[in-house]
């Protein structure tokens, strides 16, 4: 957001109504001690005190009610702001209601934000619906990474390993669903290919008749024929997990190096990770409010927290990442490492630039405000 070049207006959105930081008050919209609401290429002030969910079905009411030409295709990117810090009880009680079982503080308040959350995907499916354009709409739901699991924001990946800042099953293997009622032709399935976040680019993209662009190589793959069942082929036998060179020089943030990549069952992840446990689920009205059980937090491996630089697992048998083969399988380790080095050779140098103090909002009438022209 340093430059207005680079905010969604002028990188091909016709509208935008949201923020540019992150962490932002649910309410008030502030985040890192400034204001940060836009509609459009303007600060939108009159948002303050407004939940966000009332605000973003505004919007997408705005944009399926004025659209141009219902010839043309419309692209409709909701980014969700839930579940995500801070966290915060939303208004009204339905969401306390269907939440009241549950007797630990703050998974009480992860739970009413993901009641808040299906509401909310609830109400953007009856306005598609209104609109008339429900038929011909492809609704994608998915996230960026696994939950936070940490005794204030209670998110659970369990059974899976780790979760998000981590390259873990719990990290990385999220959650999603495709709904269209036309062109799936075999509804109701789960499918369990790999794919990556960049896919949806070139999948979307397609189906949509977007042209691809003809002055550069497109990383993501159309995986449309998988998930709407006219090809049960996978698109994919491979993913680049990161690759992330470390330490931040000029903040003297230490940064651990870090890589993962999955070929086929196996994943290889390189590099200390956050955390390394399991974190299961607290839901229940027998947990209270006592402290986070360490113990509990460990079910379910053999290794327990125990950290090391070099994991190997076979995700196919051990979904869960219990058992660790790089000792045992160093011949599978050089063969993803090889691949790891491969993309590495292709990876633009991270460039770490010291922070502007000139973006702090109290220069800019107390908001985030696009600061360099």
């Amino acid at each position: 957001m340093y430059n207005e070049a680079y905010t969604p207006i002028k990188r091909g959105f016709s509208s935008m109504r949201g923020y540019y930081q992150g962490q932002q008050d649910y309410f008030e919209h502030t985040a890192l001690g400034g204001y940060d609401y836009w509609q459009g290429g303007s600060l939108d002030r009159n948002a303050t005190g407004i939940y966000s969910s009332r605000l973003y079905l505004e919007e997408l009411d705005r944009v399926l009610s004025t659209r141009d030409s219902e010839d043309i295709p419309l692209f409709v990117y909701l980014a969700l702001q839930h579940v995500h810090s801070p966290m915060q009880i939303p208004p009204g009680e339905h969401a306390k209601k269907q939440c009241a079982h549950i007797l630990n503080e703050a998974r009480f308040v992860h739970c009413t934000m993901t009641v808040a959350m299906d509401v909310l995907v609830r109400d953007s499916m009856e306005m598609l619906q209104k609109a008339g354009v429900w038929e011909d709409s492809v609704f994608v739901f998915l996230s960026d990474n696994g939950g936070y699991p940490t005794p204030t924001q209670q998110g659970s990946n369990w059974p899976l390993r780790g979760g998000k800042a981590t390259l873990f099953e719990g990290g990385i293997r999220t959650v999603a669903f495709v709904n269209n009622n036309r062109w799936i032709q075999k509804p109701g399935r789960t499918v369990d290919s790999l794919m990556h976040a960049v896919d949806w680019f070139t999948t979307l993209g397609n189906l949509g008749g977007a042209r691809k662009p003809s002055n550069y190589s497109i990383d993501g793959v159309d995986a449309w024929a998988h998930i709407s069942g006219t090809n049960t082929s996978h698109p994919r036998s491979e993913l680049l997990l990161n690759i992330d060179p470390g330490v931040n020089q000029t903040e003297g943030q230490s940064i651990p190096a870090t890589a993962g990549i999955i070929m086929d069952s196996w994943k290889l992840i390189m590099g200390e990770q956050l955390y390394a446990f399991w974190w299961p689920e607290r839901d229940t009205a027998s947990v209270g409010d006592d402290a986070v059980d360490e113990s509990a937090m460990l079910r379910g491996g053999e290794e327990k927290q125990e950290k090391k630089q070099l994991y190997l697992f076979n995700i196919e048998e051990d979904p869960n990442e219990t058992r660790n083969l790089a000792e045992a399988r160093p011949d599978i380790v050089q063969k993803l490492f090889k691949r790891i080095q491969q993309y590495n050779m292709t990876a633009v140098a991270a460039q770490w630039v010291p922070r502007d103090t000139s973006a702090w909002p109290r220069f800019h009438d107390g908001a985030w405000v696009p600061w360099v022209s």
